[in-house]
């Protein structure tokens, strides 16, 4: 049910010169706000969980966090976990019943498991996305995997050494059933070393020598993407962009709360680095003619 349409959109930007492939990646996304925030005197604190949104008289006035300290502001953008702040930090208050029904119906990404392998060799001549079936099927929990959806970062300095690589793996799972396996650490454990080893199994079908060159192993599964982000149920693009979904526009504001507003994935159906950025983009722009406002 995954709209078609998207993708399309997706290519279109690309061919237009709107979007690219940022080339440090991500985390170099992430380290450009952070050095325009700081540059322009912003104070970044990292490492604090926020606990709850303090409102007063119907305006979002700051936020407490874990440690029980209060930090006031003038206004309150939310970009975490859509469910968290709606359900929690704001304890249900506040929210319409559109954005209560989303959280009820509308489907989510369905959650990976996440294998990373660092290697000393590049995998020259090989294409950065490769999709192939693998001969002898295996299963991670929720489901039976009869193909590998490998992703390719060679070295450049900024992913891995000259010479090396980073292989990604993504394998949709069941977020309930590692659930289950977490209330035992050691079967938790022992799965996640299961699945790395069935992978690299096949990876060395295909690439004979892979496994001798290996140097680093990551497995990350669907509770350590909620951990690490806080995103419900390890959906990690958020609202699934179904037929229904697609070009469904989400408010960014709440009913009989100013001074507050939401930016990311949970406001923006499909997620992705370019929606999540434009969407932070116009929460800042919508602050900043409410301000302007206030002060005229």
């Amino acid at each position: 049910d995954f709209a078609v349409l998207s993708m399309f959109c997706s290519v279109g930007w690309l061919v237009a010169g709107q979007v690219s492939r940022p080339a440090l990646g991500s985390r170099g996304v992430v380290d450009g706000v952070e050095k325009t925030y700081r540059g322009v005197g912003g104070d970044l604190q990292c490492g604090r969980r926020v606990t709850g949104i303090l409102v007063e008289s119907g305006r979002a006035v700051g936020v407490r966090l874990e440690d029980g300290s209060e930090h006031r502001a003038s206004a309150v953008l939310s970009a975490a976990d859509g469910r968290t702040t709606l359900f929690d930090l704001l304890g249900g208050r506040h929210i319409s019943d559109a954005m209560r029904g989303y959280y009820g119906r509308i489907p989510v990404f369905n959650p990976l498991v996440l294998i990373h392998f660092g290697a000393a060799c590049d995998l020259g001549g090989e294409p950065s996305a490769i999709v192939f079936p693998v001969r002898k099927p295996f299963s991670v929990p929720g489901r039976r995997v009869d193909d590998l959806n490998i992703h390719i970062t060679r070295g450049d300095g900024a992913h891995a050494p000259p010479g090396h690589c980073v292989v990604r793996l993504g394998i949709e799972s069941d977020y309930d059933a590692w659930a289950a396996l977490a209330a035992s650490p050691e079967r938790y454990g022992q799965e996640k070393q299961r699945i790395a080893r069935e992978v690299l199994e096949r990876m060395e079908e295909r690439y004979p020598g892979f496994a001798r060159a290996v140097r680093v192993t990551d497995v990350a599964t669907p509770l350590t993407t909620e951990r690490y982000t806080g995103n419900w149920r390890g959906a990690y693009e958020g609202w699934r962009p179904t037929t229904k979904t697609f070009g469904l526009r989400m408010k960014k504001t709440l009913p009989g709360l100013s001074r507050f507003y939401m930016a990311g994935q949970w406001v923006e159906p499909g997620g992705g680095v370019p929606a999540v950025v434009f969407s932070a983009r116009c929460a800042l722009r919508t602050q900043a003619r409410v301000s302007a406002s206030a002060v005229s």
